[in-house]
């Protein structure tokens, strides 16, 4: 037979396909084999990989079908070596991918409050459901505030009060502080910065020659992994509820204050206040009320998530001729993800333990077991026993589960012949694809319900899948080479044809072409000219597709509406005119339209789900750039690329600062609005549904919309910028030193909802709910490593560049942080700059014999504290802690060991 062309290293694989994504062009596997002493490359273009024969002499070209060790492709390619991996010591694929430059941290290891037991990377912040990973070149199945952390949900209890807002139970539980100022829970100490991971892992792959010109493989994985998470508690979350007059809690300075906001005279109030009456009764009374309060006394939030996940490929491959090899294949994989939840309180038993005109008994019609508790009393009150607390919350699951079904046919190969002008032949690809997608999500009662108090919402159960069938077909031509001015000029060119079919009434689905065009040049030894361009589609996945629509929550600190903060002090001015209409419009009462509250720790209800009518998005990207490999430095690569990518049709939803713009204008320099006359009739101001208790966007899923956010192709997303790489080798008599460098300059990452309505917003050199997180504009790693026999000791230096809260949204706090910080009170602090940081990691590797590698590191060597950027800077899934832990060391400095042996 021909080369066998075959992967030893599975993580390498699955690295070098994510990167790939980046490039959208070929990947190049080098093996995996670490050898004690070898200077380590870092990270490195195509070109500067160690291309020549490894130990188990495997090349491999992922990215492209056409399989030839000698084809170095026209598009950048970054490949993460072995060496690398084993010297920064990362336990997961996104845990090193994040620190690449051009790579946007996304949820990982390090986020707490939004992680679901999976891990994701972001290349080029154009989101990680826009990324391609490959496993042996094959598509891979996926798993698809304040300075302390105020919430508004404190201890003691917060009740809507008409005509007052929202008043906090005094400290002793006899009557309400006065006005709406109230001391907020602090939620940041429950954050943890290092999630609890374990997994298991099983890999194996065979071949066999059944004769010259047939082999069979086969390749199998499976993996277990366990991931907990723990946040603050749960408890009721502006949850309506009702409130007897004569609950057996209720202090006569309490209970008179709900009669007077409800204007329940003052005989009827006392007279409701009679221990014998129940619900049905003469003279029995209730009052409406929104309930904020943490069950501290449940203890945390605590979500165990479970991944089970196997893959299975049997293929035969063959030669047709002595250049043209066929290859087919079938494979099938499964993932399935449980999360059992503990310690979230169930919403309607909380509105049952209030059900009460005794302390002992619930009354009847209450869920069996009913124990009645006083959400009126300190934190810790005699009522809150072990069966209250029982009573009070259940444990929950959610099972989704994930499958692909793919089979695949390819002829690759050359022709035999050759240009004119060239020596190599042109070589080319074809071949045919069928992929089955399936997911569902499960969720028990308690979950699809939303009975789970502070879950974010509902998980409402989910079922979809399609089929994809494919023709596909690539061809490489060496036009030129060895010629005065052309040592070499080849092209290349690609194109895919896609048929969908939707599992939906009317069988929905569409067809999509995709290709490429690259070249390059080489007019000297040492100098490449390259460049591409492509055109690419994504397809709607399954959640976009299939997901029900729900209210769940999203990042919003400035409600125009609100004239209090989320702490109870005066902000602005009653809404007057045209803005008091819009406000009650969108379903704020005359009672509460002068005492909104700004969304409680930055976060307002939305709603949103899947489009069956979505179609698939469109990219044009193109690269240019240059390799310089000179002859008189040996050892030396330096490649300098440009890239743009623009995505048209983008399947996207509007961001909130989108859906508050699109109602109410900008706000003046003073942070206030004035919506245009007639603004109270617009279909946009139409997208927003308020509380009706409390007049806010946040508050009851089930009364409270919030911000109506639908899912579209309208959208655009666009990124450009500069990537640069530099990989050196010298031998110094005594001792080999490398140096790899990497730098990414990012020019514009801009990203619109819907075209021709809200901001085309630019996120470079910026961080907000909106960008999600920190997107600086100058990213850098360099590693240089002086290796002496069989040791390398190497240091690893991350630039990181500044950036600045988005203009236009405000201004975050700034100035002395309060006694409330707790350790952190009296430090001064601006939390609408972060300033660059550079992290210094020191690694030694100590190659003992030849099977036996000790490898030691100090990470974050100068322990760099994280930014301080306080809880509302960014959405919640990358803000946490009061910094963003995916994107700054939030650990500080520690210390890493490992052992390797090689049988």
């Amino acid at each position: 037979m021909r080369t066998t062309f075959r992967s030893r290293l599975l993580t390498t694989t699955l690295f070098v396909g994510a990167v790939m994504a980046a490039g959208a062009a070929s990947a190049q596997q080098v093996d995996s084999t670490v050898t004690p002493g070898a200077p380590a490359p870092g990270v490195v273009t195509q070109e500067g990989a160690d291309t020549s024969e490894t130990s188990t002499g495997d090349i491999v070209v992922t990215g492209t079908l056409i399989k030839n060790p000698n084809l170095v492709q026209a598009t950048p390619v970054k490949v993460v070596g072995a060496d690398e991996i084993d010297l920064r010591q990362a336990n997961t694929a996104e845990g090193l991918l994040r620190e690449l430059p051009g790579i946007t941290p996304s949820i990982g290891s390090a986020v707490n409050n939004g992680n679901g037991g999976a891990s994701f990377v972001n290349l080029r912040n154009l989101g990680s459901n826009r990324n391609v990973v490959l496993l042996d070149g094959v598509l891979a199945l996926s798993s698809s505030n304040g300075a302390a952390g105020g919430s508004g949900t404190a201890v003691p209890s917060r009740f809507s009060l008409p005509g007052q807002g929202t008043r906090q139970v005094n400290a002793a539980g006899t009557d309400f502080r006065p006005g709406t100022a109230f001391t907020a829970f602090n939620f940041n100490p429950y954050n943890v910065y290092q999630t609890p991971f374990q997994r298991f892992n099983m890999y194996g792959a065979a071949n066999y020659e059944v004769s010259d010109a047939v082999e069979v493989y086969t390749r199998g994985i499976f993996s277990k992994n366990t991931v907990s998470t723990i946040i603050a508690p749960s408890g009721a979350f502006a949850l309506p509820v009702q409130i007897p007059l004569n609950n057996p809690f209720l202090t006569d300075g309490l209970r008179n204050t709900f009669c007077t906001a409800n204007g329940i005279s003052a005989a009827a109030c006392a007279a409701a206040a009679n221990p014998a009456l129940t619900p049905g009764t003469p003279g029995y009374r209730e009052v409406t009320t929104a309930l904020s309060r943490r069950s501290t006394e449940v203890g945390p939030r605590i979500s165990e998530y479970t991944t089970t996940f196997f893959d299975y490929r049997l293929g035969f491959r063959g030669a047709i001729t002595s250049t043209i090899d066929w290859d087919i294949f079938g494979s099938y994989g499964e993932s399935e993800n449980l999360q059992e939840i503990q310690g979230y309180t169930l919403n309607s038993r909380v509105r049952a333990s209030l059900l009460a005109n005794n302390p002992t008994t619930c009354f009847s019609g209450t869920p069996a077991g009913c124990v009645p508790i006083n959400w009126f009393g300190p934190e810790n009150n005699a009522t809150w026993t072990s069966d209250a607390i029982n009573f009070l919350n259940e444990t929950s699951t959610v099972r989704t589960r994930t499958t692909l079904a793919q089979a695949r046919a390819t002829v690759s190969g050359d022709f035999g012949v050759s240009s004119p002008l060239s020596e190599n032949p042109i070589s080319f690809a074809v071949g045919g694809e069928y992929r089955r997608y399936s997911a569902s999500q499960i969720s028990d009662t308690l979950a699809s319900a939303g009975e789970l108090g502070g879950a974010g919402g509902a998980n409402p159960n989910i079922d979809g899948g399609y089929d994809v069938y494919e023709a596909i077909g690539e061809i490489i031509v060496p036009l030129v080479q060895n010629r005065p001015f052309f040592q070499d000029l080849t092209v290349e060119g690609g194109i895919r044809y896609s048929s969908y079919s939707i599992d939906a009434a009317g069988d929905p689905g569409f067809n999509t072409t995709t290709w490429k065009a690259a070249g390059s040049w080489t007019p000297v030894n040492g100098l490449k000219i390259r460049g591409n361009y492509a055109r690419a589609v994504r397809a709607p996945n399954i959640s976009e597709l299939f997901s029900p629509i729900n209210t769940v929550l999203t990042n919003l600190n400035n409600d125009p509406c609100a004239t209090f903060n989320d702490v109870g002090a005066r902000i602005r001015p009653n809404p007057t005119g045209e803005l008091a209409a819009v406000c009650l419009a969108q379903g704020a009462t005359p009672a509460t339209i002068n005492s909104i509250a700004q969304p409680t720790s930055g976060q307002a209800n939305t709603t949103g789900g899947g489009n069956l009518a979505l179609n698939p998005e469109t990219s044009t990207s193109w690269t240019a750039g240059v390799v310089f490999q000179p002859s008189f430095i040996p050892r030396l690569s330096i490649s300098v690329d440009y890239y743009s990518i623009k995505i048209k049709d983008a399947i996207t939803s509007p961001t909130p600062d989108d859906a508050i713009s699109g109602c109410f204008g900008e706000p003046d320099a003073a942070g206030n609005y004035s919506p245009a006359p007639g603004a109270a009739g617009t279909a946009a101001c139409a997208l927003i549904g308020r509380n009706p208790l409390t007049g806010s966007v946040s508050g009851d899923y089930a009364t409270t919309p919030g911000l109506i956010l639908g899912t579209s192709n309208l959208g655009t997303l666009e990124t450009s910028g500069i990537d640069a790489t530099l990989n050196y080798a010298h031998d110094l008599g005594f001792a080999k030193l490398s140096l790899a460098g990497q730098l990414t300059w990012v020019e514009k990452s801009r990203f619109q909802a819907v075209v021709g309505v809200g901001e085309n917003r630019e996120c470079v050199g910026y961080y907000s709910a909106n960008c999600g997180q920190p997107i600086p504009e100058w990213q850098w790693s360099v590693r240089p490593t002086l290796t002496v026999e069989n040791v390398d000791i190497s240091v690893l230096w991350r630039h990181i560049g500044s950036t600045r809260y988005e203009p236009g949204l405000g201004d975050l706090f700034e100035g002395t942080l309060p006694a409330s910080a707790g350790g952190l009170a009296g430090r001064e602090v601006n939390f609408n700059r972060i300033g660059a940081k550079d992290y210094i990691d020191l690694n030694t590797r100590i190659g003992v014999g030849e099977n036996l590698t000790f490898t030691i590191g100090i990470q974050n060597l100068f322990d760099i504290e994280p930014p301080l950027v306080g809880g509302e800077a960014g959405s919640t899934s990358f803000n946490s802690g009061n910094t963003f832990p995916s994107t700054y060391d939030a650990i500080g400095r520690r210390y890493v060991m490992a052992a390797k042996i090689r049988f």
